[in-house]
């Protein structure tokens, strides 16, 4: 079985990255053979590599140099998606730490890439009731992926695709905790392609008829006219365009599947840094508290999901995956964190009205002793105490300030 992989990646300025593979297989695989490519650790047999990607992992000495060897011969290899995913991820890691031009990269890409979600689509199905009825476990198998996909009660797989969310006849649409499934009827199939051929037709001139010298056949001395085949031509238009047209319609759901990626992805690393590396100082929790409310706002005002359809998928994957639950889960430890600086805050103005107050009441001291009648020497006396006092308190708040300086600095 041949297959052709490609790999994108898609940035989020909050320093959050999506690296995604596509994958292409021919008509003739089983379903349960594709539930086993679904597991990021299944091996299967790769043959050529892209050659940036492959210097990059000969430089890095990624893997032993018989391999490499091997793959620049063109020899049969074996990896896996997990495989892919580590070596692709160090390689965009290393660019940006490599490249000048990068510097603003740097800066956003913060965190790990982590976490694998999928989306299957399954065009030119032929009697697509009659599949989805005889498939039902290998279906729930690929959107669940679950290795014993014949072994699962009915009730749990009618729940998990109880909801087709698909917004053409002939077309089914499922998802699932961080996994999509896109079906299409040969019937569907067909009527798009005979709508993209009328389209290709309607572009093409029935006759030229030129007196000027022909650009599209030199040999021919005007004045001459062309009749064009517009059957022909639009037919093999279409075959020529036909796999960028299925991209097309697969991106519609995999561009969600990233944007619901990106919302776990930020979420449960904020939810972590929240729980487990809280900044200690009022500085490191305003910073992370701003740099949080902003990731999280973005997300809830996105704009560019127009479509009905794309905010229908977008807010029902968001409750499958449990986005929206972690969503309050991060509002309340929010909250928690404008409490502590709050705290934070209350605690060093107390500290400066104590100094205040202290000062003040020593400047009263000496006030009184010149009021009841004390001579300049036992004033004097009385002045060399609250001196002494005064720069006890100054010492106090000198350490007070360093230790609030130390706390300010540091973030955790």
């Amino acid at each position: 079985m041949d297959l052709e992989i490609e790999a994108y990646l898609t940035i989020h300025k909050a320093g959050f990255a999506v690296l995604s593979f596509w994958l292409f297989t021919d008509k003739g695989i089983k379903l349960e053979d594709t539930i086993k490519m679904e597991d990021p650790f299944s091996p299967f047999r790769a043959r050529e590599i892209w050659t940036g990607f492959l210097d990059h992992i000969r430089k890095c000495k990624m893997v032993p140099e018989e391999l490499i060897d091997k793959i620049g011969r063109g020899e049969e290899f074996t990896t896996s998606i997990e495989k892919i995913h580590n070596l692709y991820r160090s390689f965009v890691q290393s660019v940006i730490h490599d490249v000048d031009s990068c510097e603003e990269l740097k800066k956003k890409i913060r965190y790990s890439i982590t976490g694998i979600s999928l989306v299957v689509a399954i065009f030119d199905v032929d009697q697509l009731d009659k599949f989805l009825h005889n498939h039902r476990k290998e279906l729930h198998g690929m959107l669940a992926i679950e290795e014993m996909w014949d072994w699962v009660s009915e009730a749990w797989i009618s729940d998990a695709m109880k909801k087709n969310l698909a917004w053409r006849e002939g077309w089914h649409v499922y998802i699932g905790n961080g996994r999509a499934l896109l079906i299409v009827s040969k019937e569907a199939n067909d009527r798009l392609r005979e709508r993209l051929k009328r389209k290709i037709k309607e572009k093409i001139p029935d006759i030229i008829f030129e007196m000027g010298p022909s650009e599209l056949l030199p040999g021919l001395h005007p004045p001459y006219t062309i009749v064009f085949d517009k059957e022909r031509i639009a037919e093999e238009e279409l075959r020529r365009t036909w796999k960028y047209q299925l991209r097309e319609i697969m991106l519609d759901l995999t561009t969600i599947m990233e944007n619901l990626s990106l919302q776990e992805i930020m979420l449960r690393t904020y939810d972590y840094i929240l729980g487990e590396k809280m900044p200690k100082s009022i500085k490191g929790l305003s910073t992370l508290k701003e740099e949080i409310s902003k990731a999280i706002e973005e997300f809830l005002n996105v704009r560019v999901w127009k479509p009905l359809t794309a905010k229908k998928w977008i807010e029902f994957g968001k409750n499958v995956m449990g986005i929206d639950e972690m969503y309050k889960s991060i509002r309340r430890r929010l909250n928690l964190v404008e409490s502590m600086i709050r705290t934070l805050y209350d605690k060093m103005f107390n500290w400066l009205i104590l100094l205040l107050t202290t000062v003040s009441g020593y400047l009263q001291i000496v006030e009184l002793a010149i009021l009841t009648g004390f001579n300049a020497k036992c004033i004097i006396e009385v002045w060399g105490v609250c001196i002494k006092a005064l720069g006890v308190a100054l010492l106090v708040f000198t350490i007070f300030l360093f230790v609030f300086y130390r706390k300010i600095k540091k973030i955790s």
